[in-house]
C-alpha cells in the first residue's frame, strides 16, 4: 500500500521495527538512495530525525517508518520539524511493546521482561508539538493511508500517522 501511495523516487526512512524489517525484503524501491535502513546498529529512534534531514537535503517525498518504542526515543525532534515546516509523514506502527525484543528474549531466555510500553496518545502528543496527526485503524489502512499521505505532503509541517498493529 505504501509503495503505491508514493512517488517512484520517494525516500523511505526506516527504524529498527518489525515493519521495517519486513520492508527490507518486500518494499520495492524505485530509485537509488531511496530506502534508508540502519541495519545492525540498534538505533531506535533513527527514522524521524533522519527523515527530517533527508527532507531538508532533497526535493523528493520523504516518509518515516517507526515503531512506537523508537518514536519515543526522538519524539522531541518533532519540535524542530514543526519549526522548519517539514512536510514529512511519520508512520508510527504502535503495538504497545518492544516486540522484536520480546522475540529475542523468548528465543534466548524462554521468557520476556520489560518489553511492554505504556504509550502516550500519539495523536495528542504530535498535536501538542504543533504537528498534524491522525490514527488509522489497521483494517482501514488500504482505504485511508493514500489520502493521509497526500494530505501530509500538502502541509507545511510534519504529520504523525499512528497505526495500531499486532504482530
Amino acid at each position: 500500500m505504501l509503495r503505491g501511495a508514493l512517488d517512484d523516487d520517494a525516500v523511505v526512512v526506516n527504524d529498527m521495527t518489525k515493519v521495517s524489517y519486513a520492508a527490507r525484503t518486500r518494499f520495492p524501491t524505485g530509485a537509488p538512495r531511496s530506502f534508508l535502513f540502519p541495519r545492525g546498529f540498534g538505533t531506535l529512534g533513527f527514522s524521524p530525525p533522519a527523515a527530517f534531514g533527508a527532507a531538508i537535503g532533497s526535493d523528493r517525498q520523504v516518509v518515516s517508518l517507526v515503531g512506537d518504542g523508537g518514536s519515543l526515543f526522538t519524539v522531541g525532534e518533532l519540535a524542530t520539524a514543526v519549526q522548519y515546516d517539514l512536510a514529512v509523514p511519520i508512520i508510527v506502527c504502535n503495538d504497545d511493546s518492544y516486540d522484536i525484543l520480546e522475540d529475542v528474549q523468548r528465543r534466548d531466555y524462554g521468557r520476556t521482561m520489560a518489553t511492554d510500553i505504556e504509550n502516550p496518545d500519539f495523536v495528542a502528543l504530535a498535536e501538542s508539538f504543533g504537528a498534524a496527526a491522525r490514527r488509522i485503524e489497521f483494517d482501514a489502512v488500504d482505504a485511508e493511508l493514500p489520502g493521509a499521505l497526500s494530505a501530509a505532503f500538502a502541509r507545511d509541517r510534519p504529520t504523525v500517522i499512528e497505526i495500531p498493529v499486532e504482530f
